[in-house]
């Protein structure tokens, strides 16, 4: 062999990399070498044939891997004439065994060359071997010769020995002959590993191959006939018989002309392979523990290739969705492409262990596909349900690649009104869904869980009459007499009963019913209190069904929004709360700083305290609730705005409860930024905007979307460069909408409405808001805008800093910690700032006002906390606690100091600033 030395400037990891291809080789020769040898001792045995074929199959695939063509191409052929020997009936001969084992002293000589040059052999070194394999494999196929003498004709059995006449087996089923037994392979544990190794490391080439091809490169097809045909010729040996099916239909899809239409058909059966090499995985008779390391994971591979693309397939079914709302017709071939879509996403919604959006997908897919089939289905409701669907996917599998944590409520909802469409029965499926029933009637919440399809239904036909809609709660077990009275008035056709639900209150069992009937209000409030001449049984309450009030009296718009609600008497009322607390947080200090010795005053101030908070939390959360409003009071604005432009507004989670404060600082950004988004969308094909509200823990999300055109980033480039800030070379879109979230960057450039989403971020932060720009992956731009849900009330960290105290948000820290010296070093900028170094990350320290501490930063505790600018540490003197505080607002004389939001009475009565962790 040539001598040739390994390249001066190869990396350390690369020499890595080629010694332990030639250790693995070493171990994968001694096996085939063993097996060969047990072979050549009993050559029908079955064991070693399956250990020589897996080690000569693994050495090939790790020579391909590393790019030796010439020994590969010896590995190929040894490793066929091993498979004819173990799968075609080929005996071992011990001219076969004899030359089997020179090929594994040839590779032996080539791992000892490969580990000093690290390179392959030169061209026609094993010229001799492939001959001679060559000639072995021909023979092996070649059929035997008839003899030439006639074979002496075999005796008759005796009668009784009757001959058993042999299994109808299928024509490609495959077994394996042994001296004892017949053996299908797809049960035996050692060939389906085989197979599934193999099939592993051809997907990879495929799915390559594949994306070659769409890109336009026809010389990928040889690549993609090859994998087809290894995988054909294992899948045969098997029997996996669909396999074989969809590897010929991918073969009938390559030879189709080139274009889109076979670009899409060759990726719909790589998906078909897939799910069906995914079965035969989990099906496989092996250890999951074995998955990834004998053989690779192929369910997992495949569901991450899906994840890659997940926004692609979420672009691509926007679009598919636009097209069916514009066809009255829906065409079979856009339900089909939406329903396959839907199968990907549901992959990919599982590799994000999104187990609720993955069993939403599933049920999209059927929904489409039965539409296909001509089931008679709420087409409106579907395209309303398939449009949420994809928004809060994309958004939740967003979140889990930005690290953050995804409630299940985002999509539980949405799974409810995909159960409604999919279960109902057909005669019932043009009936209203779940959620179009609550934004219409406003129905309480106890009637949401009670609610089948069979009642959505007959609201339909109730409106469909033009009846009205009430609420009857009834204390039925007060009187007897009555219950059986409204009970025969309930059957008389006066009203309809659709429904009705338990209510438990003040240990009282109750129903509410839900009516329907052409009465109006005043004839049925006479008709109950023939029933109920007292007045204490009944109460009655229409339910305001909004599409009858726009049509008989249609508001007129605002000029302006004014504040949601005027919050002066709940604001005292909380203030009252706060003090409250703050008193029993200082009782719950004394009475947790008594000595620990039985007093019965003790025990009974102990108890007092212990009953004293069950109060104050009960006296808080009825509080909490008189504050909380459906959102959709602030949300009905921008339908009118968006009426007003003639674009298609959709609402989502308008009966989202959220307290009064958070409405009134949701009213400007809400307004300004569908104005926004109205403004873009109107350059958009089919102009539409989408808000979406989104309960999440202890914060409310709202998104408002739009399909508008990317932004002007030259002029956004331009405005930075003019306020003397550097956007860098290449900034990405990122980085560029960041750009507009900084203070004093100014309106939007190039858009025709003036929005300062700087100064709408800046009212947001002193509340612990958020605000978000980012491009949807179906195209068009989100705001996303977050607050708490109690804006009034906060649960921190209460720290001491020289004489003053401060109240940090514990949500925003994200670690306290005593540094050790060699932690913290001083910047080379300027030698003043000094940094903490944490776990490879360098954090700023932050004195607060009123720090003229003299202690070195290592004998202090450091509370980390994250920003919007990235985290930083702020020396504390001492830590007093967590503690829930009511936020006062900033006085004016404070209002030079931005990083607090406002003020907090502490339980010993001492006054806290809050900080605003943004504004540090």
């Amino acid at each position: 062999m040539a001598e040739q030395t390994p390249p001066q400037n190869e990396t350390d990891e690369l020499a890595e990399l080629w010694a332990l291809f030639a250790q693995e080789g070493q171990e994968v020769l001694d096996q085939a070498e063993a097996a060969l040898l047990q072979l050549e001792t009993d050559p029908s045995a079955p064991e070693p044939l399956v250990e020589l074929f897996r080690a000569l199959h693994t050495f090939k695939g790790n020579t391909r891997f590393m790019g030796l063509t010439e020994t590969e191409k010896l590995a190929h052929q040894a490793e066929e004439l091993a498979g004819l020997v173990r799968d075609e009936g080929t005996a071992a001969t011990p001219e076969i065994i004899s030359l089997l084992l020179s090929v594994v002293d040839r590779f032996r000589e080539t791992l000892a060359h490969v580990q000093t040059h690290h390179a392959d052999v030169p061209p026609g070194t094993n010229d001799d071997l492939l001959d001679r394999l060559q000639q072995a494999i021909e023979a092996a196929r070649r059929p035997p010769e008839p003899p030439s003498t006639p074979l002496p004709e075999a005796e008759p059995p005796s009668p009784a020995q009757p001959v058993e006449p042999p299994p109808d087996l299928p024509p490609t089923e495959v077994v394996f002959t042994r001296p004892d037994e017949l053996v299908d392979p797809a049960t035996d544990p050692q060939y389906v590993r085989i197979f599934l190794e193999m099939a592993g490391q051809e997907l990879g080439r495929l799915h390559l191959a594949l994306d070659d091809l769409a890109g336009g490169k026809e010389s990928a097809r040889q690549e993609i006939e090859q994998v087809v045909q290894a995988i054909h010729h294992a899948a045969g040996q098997m029997g996996y018989d669909r396999l074989l099916a969809t590897l010929e239909a991918i073969t009938d899809a390559l030879n189709a002309p080139a274009g889109e239409s076979r670009t899409r058909r060759l990726y719909q059966l790589e998906l078909e392979l897939f799910e069906q090499l995914t079965v035969i995985q989990e099906a496989a008779p092996l250890p999951s523990a074995e998955r990834g390391k004998t053989y690779p994971d192929i369910a997992w591979l495949f569901r991450n290739w899906h994840a890659d693309r997940v926004f692609a397939y979420l672009s691509e079914l926007v679009s598919t969705l636009d097209e069916l709302e514009s066809r009255p017709d829906w065409p079979d071939r856009l339900l089909a492409q939406a329903a396959a879509l839907y199968q990907s996403i549901h992959h990919s919604c599982i590799f994000y262990r999104l187990a609720d959006a993955g069993r939403l997908s599933l049920m999209l897919e059927d929904l489409f596909a039965r539409l296909q089939q001509g089931e008679p289905l709420d087409r409106d409701g579907l395209l309303h349900l398939a449009r949420a669907a994809a928004t809060r996917i994309g958004n939740a599998i967003d979140a889990i690649r930005r690290g953050e944590e995804v409630p299940p409520s985002q999509i539980q909802e949405l799974v409810g009104q995909a159960e409604t469409l999919l279960y109902s029965p057909a005669a019932t499926r043009t009936a209203l869904s779940l959620s179009a029933v609550k934004e219409l009637l406003h129905l309480p919440p106890q009637f949401e869980d009670v609610l089948v399809p069979e009642n959505l239904a007959e609201i339909s036909q109730a409106i469909q009459k033009g009846e009205q809609f009430y609420t009857v709660l009834a204390d039925l077990n007060a009187d007897e007499t009555v219950a059986e009275a409204f009970w025969e008035w309930s059957q008389s056709g006066a009203v309809r009963v659709i429904t009705s639900a338990t209510v438990y209150r003040n240990h009282h069992v109750l129903y509410d019913f839900l009516l329907s009937s052409a009465l109006s209000l005043p004839e049925l409030q006479t008709a109950l209190a023939r029933l109920d001449p007292s007045g204490r049984i009944f109460t009655l309450s229409p339910c305001h069904y909004r599409g009858r009030e726009e049509k008989a009296a249609p508001a007129p718009a605002p000029a302006a929004p004014a504040p949601a609600f005027s919050t002066e008497k709940l604001r005292r009322l909380m203030e009252t709360i706060g003090r409250l607390e703050a008193v029993f947080a200082s009782l719950h200090h004394t009475v947790t700083s008594l000595p620990e010795f039985d007093h019965p005053a003790i025990d009974s101030l102990r108890q007092i305290e212990g009953r004293m908070a069950e109060v104050v939390v009960q006296v808080r959360d009825r509080a909490a609730e008189l504050r909380r409003q459906p959102a959709a009071a602030i949300l009905e604005p921008g339908r009118e705005q968006a009426t007003a432009a003639g674009i298609p507004l959709y609402i989502d989670g308008g009966d989202t409860l959220l307290d009064t404060d958070v409405l009134n600082l949701l009213t400007d950004p809400l307004q300004k930024g569908v104005e926004f988004a109205l403004a873009r969308a109107q350059k958009a094909h089919n102009p539409e905007v989408r808000l979406l509200v989104e309960p999440m823990d202890d914060r409310v999300r709202i998104s408002i979307e739009d399909n508008g055109p990317p932004l002007d980033h030259q002029a956004i480039i331009r405005r930075a460069e003019a306020l003397g800030w550097s956007a860098g070379k290449a900034p990405s879109e990122a980085e560029l909408l960041a750009l507009l979230l900084r203070p004093d960057f100014g309106p939007v450039p190039g858009s025709p409405v003036a929005v300062d989403f700087g100064a709408v971020y800046a009212d947001l932060q002193p509340r612990d808001g958020f605000l978000q720009l980012s491009y949807r992956p179906g195209g068009g731009l989100q705001q996303r805008i977050e607050l708490p849900l109690d804006t009034a009330v906060l649960d921190g960290m209460v720290l001491q800093v020289g004489q003053l105290y401060y109240v940090v948000p514990l949500r925003a820290i994200r670690r306290i910690v005593k540094p050790e010296k060699k932690a913290l070093v001083r910047s080379t900028a300027d030698g003043v700032q000094v940094i903490l170094r944490l776990d490879s990350e360098l954090i700023p320290l932050r004195p607060l006002s009123g720090d003229d501490s003299r202690t070195p930063p290592w004998d202090r505790l450091l509370v980390v906390v994250d920003r919007a600018a990235g985290p930083c540490a702020l020396p504390v003197d001492e830590l007093l606690g967590q503690q829930r505080v009511l936020i006062e607002p900033t006085p004016p004389q404070m209002a030079h100091s931005p990083e607090v939001s406002g003020l907090a009475l502490l339980g010993d009565g001492r006054v806290a600033a809050v900080l605003n962790v943004n504004r540090l």
